[in-house]
């Protein structure tokens, strides 16, 4: 019944599933991101942020200081005018606090009087808010004051009364908005309840009184959750910036640029968290899944048994061992540590994922669907589970008990391109041409640039006689085909564009 969709799919259901089952199953930290609009902030070059620094310490009349800062940004970026003209500039200011202030301390005691200008250390405390530019006896004095002047908020917080701490928090920050303390503090109670718009803005308030690596982290963490990746990156990078050997800001990048499949950049993050905290498991695991979707499976298969080596309560490591196993035919080692890890986490669904993908490789199709349901019951928030099923009972032809996975995960997953591509090839297997095109259209709008889903409402387009809009898509298609040099598709695209150029014409002398 469903000849025709091989016609739209350029690539099996089981490479398919080889090609995105595997290659995620393992080391996987990130969850699919929802489509969302990204409400990108006013800052949207990290530099930028570094450079305000600058600016602040200089005109608060800390030039040393705005001095060292610039020098980093230098090191950085050496090429950069900006950065060499607020240099030129710094260091004529330095010279003329140089001409006026005595060198000694001594001699500062003795003519304080006759000095016309005041050394940039000598300034009034009140024109200082960064607690940086204080001395240590007085940012502790100060911390000290605003632990007190919260004393209150932590007896609630001590008693559980988180709710109530929340409120006198707001209280005293509507009262108060520069108070970072209770900014912060705001912003944690909100992010511990999982409020992540309001910790957001709790956190912003406190980073417009005082940068700072932590509270930058925060940010991005909250970001993160709610989906946000672009501003999350701008965040998680500031605090790594400011301070390199930030731990978890590290790990969070590593893996954020590992979703986005730029191994290299998520391996350099992986290196300077592991630098922070070599014993970070889920840093290990990342950085072992990067060398193996670079194709070194020799130094990934030592990166994983270094990891069930020092880490044996690691499940994912015996897993990511399996499937290296798989990928080199030896089932029954893959078995072994696919059980072992089972012995460790029993209920967790990418076990049953990996025995899914290690049956489906022995031909096993029954097991394999009976282990991706499995996985897709333990979890049923997991896209890989439900796709590699999908995929599977489109391979083995099962196309109803296919379409009705693909609806069940539509309702988790509704902006999941992939899922309407799938249903459109069935509807159209079907012969019912007008399922097909609204899922089609549907996971064209999507993502417009998969090219597989242009080919499939150019061929849908061709057996309805559209052929101007059939020759419109198949030009369409060529264009991404031809920028990302994919041959698979090329030649076989400009046949179609030829029969259908004919066509069109004889279309049009028969009018």
């Amino acid at each position: 019944m469903l000849d025709k969709k091989k016609a739209f799919l350029p690539l099996t259901a089981g490479v398919l599933l080889a090609l995105t089952a595997l290659a995620t199953i393992g080391a996987s930290v990130l969850s699919s991101q929802a489509a969302v609009v990204c409400r990108a902030e006013t800052i949207t070059l990290t530099d930028n942020v570094f450079l305000n620094l600058v600016k602040y310490y200089a005109q608060n009349g800390d030039i040393e200081r705005a001095m060292l800062e610039l020098k980093k940004l230098r090191q950085l970026s050496p090429d950069n005018i900006e950065y060499k003209k607020f240099e030129e500039v710094l260091r004529s200011e330095n010279e003329k606090w140089s001409r006026t202030v005595p060198a000694s301390g001594a001699e500062t005691g003795e003519r304080e009087g006759a000095v016309g200008q005041t050394s940039p250390k000598t300034l009034p405390a009140a024109n200082f808010t960064a607690e940086d530019d204080l001395p240590r006896e007085v940012i502790e004095k100060n911390a000290l004051l605003a632990k007190g002047r919260l004393r209150y908020v932590y007896e609630l917080i001590g008693r559980g009364e988180q709710v109530q701490a929340i409120s006198k928090l707001r209280e005293i920050t509507s009262a108060e908005p520069r108070f970072y303390e209770a900014n912060s503090l705001l912003g944690d109670l909100y992010l511990g309840r999982k409020n992540y718009e309001d910790a957001l803005r709790a956190f912003q308030n406190a980073i417009n009184v005082r940068q700072d690596a932590e509270t930058n982290y925060k940010l991005g963490v909250c970001y993160k959750a709610i989906n946000d990746i672009d501003n999350a990156i701008i965040r998680f990078d500031t605090a790594v910036r400011m301070k390199p050997l930030h731990e978890m800001a590290n790990l969070n990048l590593a893996n954020i640029w590992r979703f986005r499949k730029n191994f290299k950049l998520a391996k350099g993050y992986y290196e300077q968290a592991l630098k922070a905290n070599s014993r970070l498991a889920e840093a290990h695991l990342g950085m072992a899944d990067c060398i193996f979707n670079e194709g070194n499976i020799d130094e990934a298969t030592r990166a994983y048994a270094f990891i069930v080596t020092n880490f044996p309560g690691e499940y994912s490591g015996y897993l990511g061992l399996a499937r290296i196993l798989i990928h080199n035919g030896q089932h029954k080692e893959a078995k072994v540590a696919i059980l072992k890890a089972r012995e460790i986490a029993p209920q967790n669904s990418q076990i049953y994922e990996m025995l899914g993908i290690l049956a489906y490789s022995q031909k096993d199709g029954k097991t394999a669907v009976e282990n991706f349901k499995r996985a897709v019951m333990l979890d049923s928030n997991s896209i890989t589970a439900y796709q590699s099923l999908i995929n599977i009972l489109i391979d083995e032809k099962k196309f109803d008990e296919a379409l009705t996975q693909i609806k069940n995960c539509l309702v988790k997953f509704p902006a999941n391109p992939r899922l309407y591509y799938l249903a459109g090839i069935i509807y159209s297997g079907f012969k019912n041409d007008e399922m097909a095109l609204k899922n089609l259209l549907e996971s064209y709008k999507l993502d417009p640039n998969n090219i597989e889903v242009i080919l499939a409402l150019a061929i849908l387009r061709e057996k309805k006689f559209q052929y101007k809009e059939s020759l419109e898509k198949y030009r369409e298609a060529l264009l991404i085909a031809e920028e990302n040099k994919d041959m698979r598709y090329i030649n076989n695209i400009h046949e179609r564009i030829d029969s259908l150029e004919k066509q069109v014409e004889k279309y049009a002398e028969n009018k």
